[in-house]
């Protein structure tokens, strides 16, 4: 499986961070040098960690914040797990996608899975510091090379899932949904993706 969220912050963040850390640095109240690297740090390390959370007012993912929990989970661009937002209770909910044994490792996916292999690697990369091992980016494997095939058919229904939606076409939208869901489920990819609500 791959590496669960960092707890270690991405350079490049933690520069970016220590750059507005020292651009706001000013006034009578100036911090000393080491508080703005420490300040930097844990902005990282927040930055990687964090799920985005539904503001109430604008119903959009303005808003970030920690899960404890689901912030230890490993990602899989297989997961079989699925968490959301639950905006009443006020926590991050994760249901099982599939049976999980006793002492298999619950998985979420840190992104939505229809991109190729080469978009999700360079994502999880840049955001997480991190190259998948999960069996669909195993490109030396048949199950591998047949997720890059099926991914990329995914992300072509959802673009047509997408555009009968705004010409409001019911019947191109139940078409290219079942095509949809028949390739998840071909790739063994269950879940309620935002993407396709």
């Amino acid at each position: 499986m791959s590496p669960s969220k960092s707890t270690e912050p991405d350079p490049a963040k933690l520069q970016q961070y220590l750059q507005i850390a020292k651009d706001r640095n000013t006034g009578l109240h100036q911090l000393p040098e080491t508080s703005l690297v420490e300040a930097a740090e844990l902005a990282a390390i927040f930055d990687i960690n964090a799920f985005a959370v539904e503001d109430p007012v604008t119903q959009k993912g303005e808003m970030s914040g920690i899960c404890l929990q689901a912030t230890r989970m490993n990602h899989s661009c297989l997961p079989n797990s699925h968490h959301e937002w639950c905006e009443e209770a006020r926590k991050r909910n994760v249901y099982a996608l599939s049976d999980i044994g006793a002492r298999e490792e619950i998985t979420i996916s840190y992104l939505v899975p229809f991109q190729s292999r080469e978009v999700r690697t360079d994502m999880l990369h840049k955001h997480y510091g991190f190259d998948c091992s999960c069996k669909a980016c195993d490109l030396g494997s048949d199950f591998g090379v047949s997720s890059e095939r099926r991914r990329f058919e995914m992300q072509t229904s959802h673009e047509r899932l997408n555009e009968a939606s705004k010409a409001r076409d019911l019947l191109a939208m139940a078409s290219h949904l079942r095509e949809l869901l028949q390739l998840m489920n071909e790739e063994e990819l269950a879940g309620p993706w935002e993407a396709i609500t």
